[in-house]
Protein backbone atom coordinates (compact mmCIF):
# COMPACT_ATOMS: atom_id res chain seq x y z
CA UNK A 1 0.00 0.00 0.00
CA UNK A 2 2.88 2.19 1.17
CA UNK A 3 4.25 1.53 -2.78
CA UNK A 4 1.28 2.75 -4.12
CA UNK A 5 0.73 6.07 -2.00
CA UNK A 6 4.42 6.91 -3.36
CA UNK A 7 3.75 6.50 -6.87
CA UNK A 8 0.52 8.11 -6.66
CA UNK A 9 1.99 11.13 -5.30
CA UNK A 10 5.09 10.75 -7.99
CA UNK A 11 2.07 10.92 -10.37
CA UNK A 12 0.35 13.74 -8.89
CA UNK A 13 3.93 15.67 -8.60
CA UNK A 14 4.18 14.90 -12.47
CA UNK A 15 0.82 16.33 -13.10
CA UNK A 16 1.48 19.70 -10.80
CA UNK A 17 4.99 19.90 -13.02
CA UNK A 18 2.53 21.04 -15.81
CA UNK A 19 0.85 24.11 -13.58
CA UNK A 20 1.80 27.54 -14.65
CA UNK A 21 0.10 26.93 -18.15
CA UNK A 22 -1.79 30.47 -18.79
CA UNK A 23 -3.07 29.15 -21.89
CA UNK A 24 -5.72 26.88 -19.88
CA UNK A 25 -5.05 23.80 -21.50
CA UNK A 26 -4.81 21.86 -18.21
CA UNK A 27 -6.40 18.81 -19.50
CA UNK A 28 -4.36 18.36 -22.56
CA UNK A 29 -0.89 18.58 -20.51
CA UNK A 30 -3.03 16.08 -18.16
CA UNK A 31 -3.45 13.58 -21.13
CA UNK A 32 -0.03 14.08 -22.25
CA UNK A 33 1.38 13.47 -19.05
CA UNK A 34 -0.63 10.06 -18.77
CA UNK A 35 -0.03 9.17 -22.13
CA UNK A 36 3.78 9.14 -21.33
CA UNK A 37 3.79 8.05 -17.99
CA UNK A 38 1.62 4.69 -19.87
CA UNK A 39 4.40 4.78 -22.12
CA UNK A 40 6.99 4.70 -19.89
CA UNK A 41 4.95 1.72 -17.83
CA UNK A 42 4.69 -0.48 -20.88
CA UNK A 43 8.51 -0.12 -21.94
CA UNK A 44 10.71 -3.20 -20.91
CA UNK A 45 13.27 -2.60 -18.12
CA UNK A 46 16.39 -4.87 -17.67
CA UNK A 47 16.62 -3.69 -13.99
CA UNK A 48 14.19 -5.06 -10.88
CA UNK A 49 13.29 -1.90 -9.37
CA UNK A 50 12.36 -0.50 -12.50
CA UNK A 51 10.37 -3.33 -13.08
CA UNK A 52 8.85 -2.89 -9.24
CA UNK A 53 8.24 0.53 -10.10
CA UNK A 54 6.60 -0.22 -13.70
CA UNK A 55 4.40 -2.65 -11.88
CA UNK A 56 3.40 -0.21 -9.08
CA UNK A 57 2.50 2.34 -11.58
CA UNK A 58 0.44 0.16 -13.65
CA UNK A 59 -1.27 -0.98 -10.79
CA UNK A 60 -1.92 2.09 -9.66
CA UNK A 61 -3.10 3.59 -13.14
CA UNK A 62 -5.55 0.30 -14.07
CA UNK A 63 -6.69 -1.98 -11.10
CA UNK A 64 -9.94 -0.98 -10.10
CA UNK A 65 -9.61 -0.76 -6.35
CA UNK A 66 -10.09 2.69 -4.45
CA UNK A 67 -6.98 4.60 -4.10
CA UNK A 68 -6.39 7.62 -1.76
CA UNK A 69 -3.86 10.08 -1.86
CA UNK A 70 -3.36 12.84 0.35
CA UNK A 71 -1.45 15.56 -1.46
CA UNK A 72 0.15 18.66 0.48
CA UNK A 73 1.53 21.47 -1.64
CA UNK A 74 3.66 24.20 -1.41
CA UNK A 75 1.92 26.16 -4.50
CA UNK A 76 1.15 29.96 -4.69
CA UNK A 77 -2.27 31.22 -5.06
CA UNK A 78 -1.71 32.39 -8.53
CA UNK A 79 -0.57 28.39 -9.79
CA UNK A 80 -3.00 26.63 -6.88
CA UNK A 81 -6.20 26.72 -9.30
CA UNK A 82 -4.19 25.25 -12.45
CA UNK A 83 -3.09 22.47 -9.93
CA UNK A 84 -6.67 21.83 -8.93
CA UNK A 85 -7.81 21.75 -12.41
CA UNK A 86 -4.91 19.20 -12.85
CA UNK A 87 -5.97 16.98 -10.28
CA UNK A 88 -10.03 17.12 -11.29
CA UNK A 89 -9.15 16.30 -14.89
CA UNK A 90 -6.75 13.15 -13.36
CA UNK A 91 -9.83 11.96 -10.70
CA UNK A 92 -12.20 12.07 -14.14
CA UNK A 93 -9.77 9.95 -16.05
CA UNK A 94 -9.37 7.43 -13.07
CA UNK A 95 -12.80 7.55 -11.40
CA UNK A 96 -11.18 4.91 -8.52
CA UNK A 97 -8.83 7.07 -7.95
CA UNK A 98 -9.12 10.48 -5.29
CA UNK A 99 -6.94 13.24 -4.48
CA UNK A 100 -7.52 15.32 -1.25
CA UNK A 101 -5.29 18.70 -2.05
CA UNK A 102 -3.94 20.02 0.86
CA UNK A 103 -2.51 23.72 0.53
CA UNK A 104 0.22 24.47 3.09
CA UNK A 105 0.86 28.26 1.78
CA UNK A 106 3.40 29.24 -0.90
CA UNK A 107 6.95 28.07 0.50
CA UNK A 108 8.49 31.57 0.81
CA UNK A 109 5.69 32.19 3.08
CA UNK A 110 6.15 28.86 4.54
CA UNK A 111 10.05 29.53 5.14
CA UNK A 112 8.63 33.06 7.30
CA UNK A 113 8.20 31.08 9.88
Amino acid sequence: MSVIVVVCSTIITVLAACGGNTDNKEDSNVNQTSEKMSEAVNESSESEADSAMSAAMKSVLEDEKEVKVVFWTGTGSANYPYLENMVQAFMEKYPNRTVELSNQGAIADLLKN
